[in-house]
């Protein structure tokens, strides 16, 4: 039972929220495993009469066990800080880190028992760090996160992870607790860890540096100043429970019929796909939906919002406004993917290499939008009126943006040259590669 308080600040009124959860032993922990089935079809959609009930529901088992474990996980918790107060410390100063960039709070997040586990298995694994300082903790938590191969590491708490590969098959990433029948990553994104990867990168370049505490530790960084550019994809109700419902009924089930969530772990594979080599990474931010209050004494009204809106943030690299897609020679394997990827936009083209490969043209310098509103109606039958840009109009605002950019670039390059024959050098300089953002052309 937690209280919330109201966000307007001009009111004192908040709400109460009441959570129930089954106790430990109300059933056997491992009838939770991922593959196994824990709720009917039917309870769902009627339409999903037709699926068997040994279809798997590893989400919806995950949401149920977290709540049958979480008292004991945070007693565990609470003994290993007891023991360790110097990780307590350190869990406080991280957590404050990840809140103030919204790591926790959000759906697809980094939970509070999935950091402090973290430590604990960052204890057990550093046997160097027993005696290290709030510091060093911080700044090796930061490491852990950029190097660790999650695919390969098999994490967790439990001597035992012979279930490792059921969760593995159903979730971006693994994380066991002491029982090994609960992944405590399960909520953890793509997308999500991309953001935290790219944060700890900044923040271990930052920690030595004393004025650089208030940006990691106490100033806000909001989702709609990161990024580079924004497009919002508005879902309307009809396409969700008619068009996009029918693509994913299986997925629909473990998931009680969360379909912005399934939307968006489709879009993520064909957003990597389409604009890699045009962004550094991506994120999604859901608004806000205003909901009307009712009487708890009738039965509420069903949903009224005719549409759910979807926020995507760009980090764009140098290549982000290239109106060509090279994609791979005409007769090679990967030649039919990419055509089946693109569709009737695919053209055959000889470059100045001589090669002739698969390319898409895109008629618009915008093209971000433009992919992304390819993708969402090739590949989810989403209409492209739906996808729309919300960024803001450089070019309108800064009127002389782009002379800037020119000559800022001109002079880049003839660093560039100058660098590369340098003679005196142990070893010669081949690549150089910016990373300021009016070197990107993304500035504002």
């Amino acid at each position: 039972m937690d209280f919330n308080k109201n966000r307007d600040l001009k009111s004192n009124d908040g709400f109460l929220r009441i959570h129930f959860a089954p106790p430990r032993g109300f059933t056997k922990i491992s009838r939770f495993r991922p593959e196994n089935n824990n709720l009917r079809p039917s309870f769902c959609s009627v339409h999903f009469g037709s699926l068997g009930i040994d279809t798997p529901t590893p989400v919806y088992n995950s949401k149920i066990l977290i709540d049958m474990l979480r008292e004991e996980i945070e007693f565990r918790h609470e003994a290993f800080f007891r023991e360790k107060p110097t990780f307590l410390k350190a869990f406080i100063m991280i957590r404050s880190w990840m809140l103030q960039r919204g790591f926790i709070q959000r759906i697809d997040n980094f939970s509070d028992l999935l950091l402090a586990s973290w430590l604990m298995y960052f204890n057990l694994q550093e046997v160097s760090f027993a005696q290290a300082s709030v510091f060093d903790i911080i700044m090796g938590f930061f490491s852990s996160i950029i190097s660790t191969n999650w695919k390969e590491s098999r994490l967790g708490l439990c001597d035992n992870d012979a279930l490792y590969s059921q969760f593995s098959s159903h979730y971006d990433f693994v994380f066991l607790d002491h029982t090994g029948y609960l992944n405590l990553a399960a909520s953890l994104s793509f997308t999500t860890m991309e953001q935290i990867r790219a944060a700890a990168i900044d923040a271990i370049t930052k920690m030595n540096t004393f004025r650089e505490f208030d940006h990691l530790f106490v100033n806000s960084h909001p989702f709609t100043s990161v990024f580079d550019q924004y497009i919002r994809i508005r879902l309307p109700q009809l396409y969700l429970q008619n068009t996009f419902q029918k693509m994913c009924s299986a997925e629909c089930v473990s998931t009680c019929n969360d379909l912005l969530f399934l939307f968006k772990r489709k879009l993520i594979p064909l957003l990597k796909e389409g604009l890699s080599d045009r962004i550094v990474n991506f994120d999604f931010l859901i608004p806000d939906q205003q909901f009307t209050l009712w009487d708890v004494c009738v039965e509420r009204e069903k949903n009224t919002m005719h549409e759910v809106v979807l926020l995507i943030g760009f980090r764009l690299s140098t290549k982000w406004n290239n109106l060509l897609t090279r994609g791979p020679p005409a007769k090679s394997s990967d030649a039919a993917h990419f055509r089946q990827f693109w569709g009737d936009i695919c053209e055959l083209r000889k470059f100045p290499d001589n090669a002739i490969c698969e390319a898409v043209v895109w008629g618009s310098s915008n093209v971000t939008v433009l992919i992304c509103q390819h993708i969402v109606q090739r590949h989810l039958k989403l209409e492209a009126s739906y996808v729309e840009e919300r960024t803001l109009k450089m070019e309108e605002i800064l009127p002389y943006a782009m002379d800037r950019y020119s000559t800022i670039g001109r002079a880049f390059d003839k660093l560039s040259q100058i660098l590369r024959i340098v003679q005196d050098l142990p070893l010669l300089i081949t690549n150089i590669h910016p990373v300021s953002v009016y070197l990107r052309r993304t500035a504002v």
